[in-house]
Parts: C-alpha cells; sequence; structure tokens
C-alpha cells in the first residue's frame, strides 16, 4: 500500500528469555522481541537483513502522517544512511520522485526514497486509519472520496492503492482488478505493483468471480490474463491458466514473469525439498514487494516435508508483509499449526494469541481462539 497504509507490528518482550535450538525457534523470538535473544547459534545473514528492513520499517510507519507546511522525502544515501530533503513533490511513480526545491527540480530515484510525507497526506489518512482497523468497507468509501477530490495523479495512485487492498480484504475481486488496472494504466512502472490482486491460498471462484475469470482469461492485456490466471488454478479453466502462467513466465517485464513463475508452483503436486529450496532463491531475486505471496506457497509446501522449516518461512509474512492481514492471518495460523505438529506448544500459544490480537474477527482469529481454548483445557486437566 502506500506510505502510512501499514501498521508496525508492536514490540515485545520477555523477562527473560527462554532457551531454545532451531531456526524456527530463533524465528520465533526475534518476531516477538524485535531480534534473537535465545541460546543459540549466530543468526545467518538472512536473519540480519530481515532486523535492518524492520529498522527501516520501523522509522518509515512508527511516526503518524501530519500536515506540513512542506512535503519531505527521507532519502537512502550511497551508504545506507538517511537523509531528509524537504520541497514540494510534484510527481512519484515506480521510477522516480520529483521534488521541487528553490524552484528547481530533484528527481530522486524511486529504490533511493525510503518515505515521503506530503501536504496532500491528509487525503489517505482516513482510509489508512479505517484499513488498519480492518474496516475495510469504510476504508474503500474513505479512499473513493480522495480520488473524487482534485488530487495529483501520483496521489490518486495511491489512493486507488488503498481501495485495491481494501476490496481484497474483501473479497471483491472484480472492484480490485479494476482499480488496480487503472494504477497501471496510468504508471505501467508503479511501485504499487506488489498490491496487484493475485488469489495465492487455495481456493474456488464464486459464480460472480467465475464469469469475471473467463473475461481475464481472454483479455489482451498480460496483468489481467495473470490476474484470470490466479483464480483460474481451483476452477474448470486450470489448464487455460498453466498455458497462460507458462508463456507468462518468460515475460520481459520482469515483475510479470516472476509472479506468473510463482503462480505455478501452486500447481505443483508435492514438490521436494531440493525443488523448495529452489524456488526460495528464486524468491530473494525477487523485487521485495512481490514476494509474500510467493513465501505463502513455498511455506505451505514445507508443511508436508519440515514443519520447522513451514514455520520459519510462514513467519516471514506476517513480520515483513503485516499489511497484508488476510495472508498474514493465514500464515500465522499455519505456522501455529506446524509448531503444534513439533510439540512446542508454548510457541504455538504464541501465535496463536498473537493472531487473535492481531486479526480479531477474521476467521482464521476465531479458529486460533477455539485451539486456545482446547490447550488451555489440556493444560488444566493435567
Amino acid at each position: 500500500m502506500g506510505v502510512g497504509a501499514a501498521e508496525p507490528r508492536p514490540s515485545k518482550t520477555q523477562s527473560v528469555p527462554p532457551k531454545c535450538v532451531g531456526e524456527s525457534c530463533r524465528a520465533i523470538e526475534w518476531y516477538w522481541q524485535g531480534s534473537a535473544v535465545c541460546e543459540a547459534p549466530t543468526l545467518s545473514l538472512a536473519y540480519i537483513n530481515w532486523i535492518e528492513r524492520l529498522a527501516i520499517f520501523a522509522i518509515v510507519f512508527a511516526a503518524p502522517l501530519v500536515v506540513m507546511a512542506q512535503d519531505t522525502v527521507t532519502v537512502r544515501g550511497s551508504e545506507g544512511e538517511l537523509k531528509q530533503r524537504s520541497g514540494l513533490v510534484l510527481d512519484v511513480n515506480g521510477d522516480r520522485l520529483i521534488l521541487q526545491v528553490n524552484e528547481r527540480e530533484q528527481k530522486i530515484p524511486f529504490d533511493q526514497v525510503v518515505q515521503f510525507h506530503t501536504t496532500v497526506d491528509s487525503l489517505a489518512q482516513e482510509g489508512d486509519q479505517l484499513y488498519a482497523e480492518r474496516k475495510y468497507e469504510l476504508a474503500f468509501t474513505a479512499y473513493g472520496k480522495g480520488i473524487e477530490a482534485s488530487t495529483p495523479a501520483w496521489m490518486r495512485r495511491r489512493l486507488l492503492a488503498g481501495r485495491v487492498n481494501s476490496a481484497i480484504q474483501m473479497q471483491a475481486w472484480s472492484q480490485a482488478t479494476d482499480d488496480f488496472l487503472a494504477i497501471v494504466n496510468s504508471d505501467p512502472r508503479t511501485q504499487h505493483f506488489g498490491d496487484i490482486p493475485l488469489v495465492w491460498t487455495p481456493s474456488r471462484p464464486d459464480a460472480a468471480v467465475a464469469r469475471k475469470v473467463q473475461g481475464w482469461l481472454g483479455s489482451q492485456q498480460k496483468i489481467e490474463q495473470l490476474i484470470g490466471a490466479s483464480h483460474a488454478l481451483t476452477d474448470l479453466n486450470r489448464d487455460a491458466a498453466l498455458k497462460i502462467l507458462v508463456r507468462l513466465s518468460s515475460d520481459l517485464d520482469p515483475r510479470i514473469a516472476a509472479l506468473a513463475t510463482a503462480q505455478r508452483w501452486r500447481a505443483v503436486a508435492a514438490p521436494q525439498a531440493t525443488t523448495l529450496r529452489q524456488w526460495q532463491g528464486q524468491i530473494e531475486t525477487m523485487p521485495e514487494a512481490l514476494r509474500a505471496g510467493p513465501i505463502f506457497v513455498v511455506g505451505s509446501d514445507w508443511m508436508q516435508i519440515d514443519p520447522e522449516q513451514a514455520a520459519l518461512q510462514l513467519l516471514r509474512i506476517p513480520v515483513l508483509y503485516a499489511e497484508q492481514f488476510g495472508l498474514a492471518a493465514r500464515a500465522l495460523s499455519q505456522s501455529a499449526d506446524q509448531l503444534l505438529k513439533l510439540n512446542r506448544t508454548g510457541e504455538a500459544r504464541i501465535v496463536l494469541q498473537e493472531l487473535v490480537d492481531r486479526h480479531g474477527g477474521s476467521a482464521e482469529a476465531e479458529l486460533a481462539e477455539k485451539k486456545l481454548a482446547a490447550l488451555a483445557s489440556v493444560q488444566d486437566s493435567k
């Protein structure tokens, strides 16, 4: 989502860190405490990268958005240092941000932009807050009001991205697709490409979506084909979807190629561990904004082979992609199940409680409450 749309994970600490062994335990402790503190080997580079990204995440989202006299942009320097610039944001797209400073324009590569706040951020604040509160219908409406106002094209795309995410959470796939296409048509290199409304969990489209899928699969637009194929993998159009995904996996647009490749993984029955490790390597080459769905696919496949590895992979989603509420809730639920398989009841209970606290009202949270009650009942009977 746009700047300020996601919410940071609240820090959780324990007075005495538990002793544990194994990667999933380290990941779980890091998830709750902000760093790995258990008596285990030194963290790998992957974990260090996670912690580094979490620090940046905190910088970006910890402070509330405010209306400022000038727009501000935080930029990462060549050595990783953060610098703040002030002026007037004229345009933002997937390639660069244009900042006017003293009547001169500065073009800043977007991959160097850590965050930016503008005087028009108030147009998105209401929607962002409602989305964070899981009031998706109200958020969708609030973003729409901002779109109807006289807004710069780049802010309109941000508001549309908010509507896309709200529609996804409401399972309003047709609306999400229409809004996402509007973003891409306005800015083909959009920084909001990670909001593309693809299906990553096992589910069958309802009748209304199934009718839309036919049109998406037959579209001349590759993005519509990709969206349609993600839905069609679990219905009668599976063969057509696979043909499209095979073709799109070699597309010249690396974003489309990466997502089509990961969607094909959903159709692979019982992949072996060597295959899953290869897929994990491929994920690390993808743009970070596109990784959540592929991580979920790989993490889910690990459940049949290695519960610890499954929990480790699945927990990356609520940590790194917390704003993708539906996927994050599903990942927490599945990771808790894997911990229970490993008889790590205490850790499973922590994950389940986090699921209830963070995603209350969802089907996953309701199931988590039942599991917590069952665990408590077993504990009381001992």
